[in-house]
């Protein structure tokens, strides 16, 4: 067994964290929007906050950093970066384009609509139920809209390290 085989096996489970999180936070935020106690509510949301920092930020930085390094291993700057150092294999910068407009997204998106729920919940809390600007905020169209997106990229990601197709 080399380097590179132990690198790209530690990349894959890296994914699964990643991917595994984003599966268990979709799951906790649509039970948080389900619930009619807001004591679940917030229960579900620090289960969604645990998932986020713990599997898929942490999965999705130590996938793509062993990615890399994975790739540089087996086929240097020319695998990584294809085209733009004459390389003809593309799906590997394809894929860390994607990565950057979910980073994008996450930053541009997600953590501020995120903080707005979070005050959101923390004023539902005190007031020791779900609050009309607590529903608002759960059901945010852009946040719903980027959760999505990033799950779609993350998918395109998935596809284009398994079918390799350009």
């Amino acid at each position: 067994m080399n380097l590179g085989l132990v690198l790209k096996l530690l990349h894959v489970l890296a994914g699964f964290a990643l991917v595994g999180g984003d599966i268990g936070r979709t799951i906790a935020l649509r039970r948080a929007k389900q619930a009619t106690d807001v004591k679940i509510v917030a229960e579900m949301m620090q289960l969604f906050t645990f998932l986020t920092t713990r599997f898929v930020s942490i999965g999705g930085a130590v996938t793509v950093v062993l990615g890399l390094i994975t790739a540089g291993i087996q086929g240097g700057p020319v695998l990584i970066l294809g085209f733009l150092l004459g390389g003809e294999i593309n799906w590997v910068l394809a894929s860390l384009i994607l990565y950057a407009v979910i980073m994008g997204i996450v930053f541009s998106v997600s953590v501020p609509r995120g903080k707005v729920l979070g005050q959101a919940l923390g004023a539902a809390m005190g007031q020791g139920k779900i609050t009309p600007e607590l529903t608002a905020a759960l059901n945010d169209r852009a946040m719903n809209a980027a959760h999505i997106a990033v799950e779609i990229l993350i998918v395109l990601i998935i596809i284009l390290m398994v079918l390799k197709p350009f």
